[in-house]
């Protein structure tokens, strides 16, 4: 599955096709803990993002996204949780910028959550659908 466009993420490449904006060469992945799945018109501010016990946003680099059609796809990423659990994880997102100061481009939801514990890993191929 590929994750879904949010309102920023859309409005981002309008900007970007206008040229109000300079695209940005690297983008950053991260997991969110909220159970109900985001509304489109959600930003960063509203995500509950992990936090804790080794956790921090990967970066995903331009030059390793393969385009398939309309879907983009980077590499596997791993999440290495240490010590404390992370709890439940409800799903990935995509954004512009490393804290909640950028855009929100897409998320992904994980129709259950996956219970993360301490010493234990989380695996995402990240997607996003352009269509």
């Amino acid at each position: 599955m590929a994750g879904k466009w949010m309102d920023e993420g859309e409005n981002y490449v309008a900007q970007l096709i206008a040229g109000k904006i300079s695209p940005v060469t690297t983008l950053y992945l991260g997991l969110y803990k909220n159970s109900a799945e985001p509304e489109e018109s959600d930003t960063l501010s509203h995500l509950t993002e992990v936090t804790g016990a080794g956790y921090a946003r990967k970066e995903l680099k331009s030059a390793d996204a393969t385009i398939d059609g309309d879907t983009i796809t980077y590499p596997e990423q791993t999440f290495f949780c240490s010590g404390a659990a992370w709890g439940y994880v409800y799903g990935y997102f995509i954004a512009t910028t490393l804290d909640n100061s950028g855009y929100l481009l897409s998320i992904e939801h994980f129709s259950e959550g996956y219970y993360i514990e301490g010493q234990k890993g989380m695996k995402i191929v990240p997607k996003i659908k352009v269509a």
